[in-house]
């Protein structure tokens, strides 16, 4: 309810642009329709069929190989297990197909224990301090001037070994119920801790850059 809806898009775009600054690479426009399923009881611009997405991302990502690119990067503003999913089975078509290697960086990859140490809520995952503060400090017009408090506790059950895909529910029958659509402490965000968030991640994203751009190519 305090977000707007271009959040993951706007954080992308900040992302390329500190690329843009520091190395020389080549950024394509934004892929603005994703695959959502945790949110899709919400309103937004989800792609629903993961195949159809990720043959999208794909045909985009060769049209660049045609075109000269040898090596790909691609930025996914989502976390690796959600978005990340059809995003990274492209990534590897095109590395099989073409030779070319290819990177997935994901959200989940550019945050490190520094940035848990900048949060004081418990937890959190989505519209929580950490994304409000980030937005607080790239769009503060864009965000409600009322945060809202504490979302309650879902319940999840004990921790144990694989994955368990989430969802943030509407349906008050499922575990995953957040009615207003977010998790964690909006309420403690503030635009500082949104521009140490982003110095993080944007130094492990630019790490990520140059270490890749080191990988070999085909001769």
């Amino acid at each position: 309810p305090h977000l707007p809806m271009n959040a993951d898009l706007v954080v992308a775009r900040y992302l390329s642009e500190r690329a843009i600054e520091s190395l020389p690479v080549v950024v394509a426009p934004p892929i603005v329709h994703g695959w959502f399923p945790a949110f899709r009881e919400f309103p937004g611009t989800e792609v629903r069929d993961p195949d159809v997405f990720r043959a999208y991302v794909l045909e985009v990502a060769r049209s660049m190989v045609r075109n000269g690119a040898q090596r790909i990067v691609l930025l996914n503003t989502g976390i690796a297990r959600a978005t990340g999913l059809p995003i990274s089975i492209a990534a590897r078509e095109l590395r099989v197909e073409t030779g070319i290697p290819v990177l997935v960086v994901s959200w989940d990859d550019l945050e490190d224990e520094r940035s848990d140490a900048l949060l004081e809520q418990t937890s959190g995952g989505h519209a929580d301090e950490g994304e409000t503060s980030i937005h607080l400090f790239l769009q503060p017009d864009l965000v409600s001037a009322e945060l809202p408090s504490v979302a309650p506790n879902r319940e999840t059950g004990p921790a144990g070994p694989g994955y368990r895909p989430g969802v943030i529910a509407r349906d008050a029958t499922d575990p995953g119920y957040l009615p207003e659509g977010y998790t964690g402490d909006p309420s403690l965000a503030t635009a500082e801790k949104g521009e140490a968030l982003l110095a993080i991640m944007t130094e492990r994203w630019l790490e990520a850059l140059r270490a890749f751009a080191e990988s070999p190519i085909r001769r």
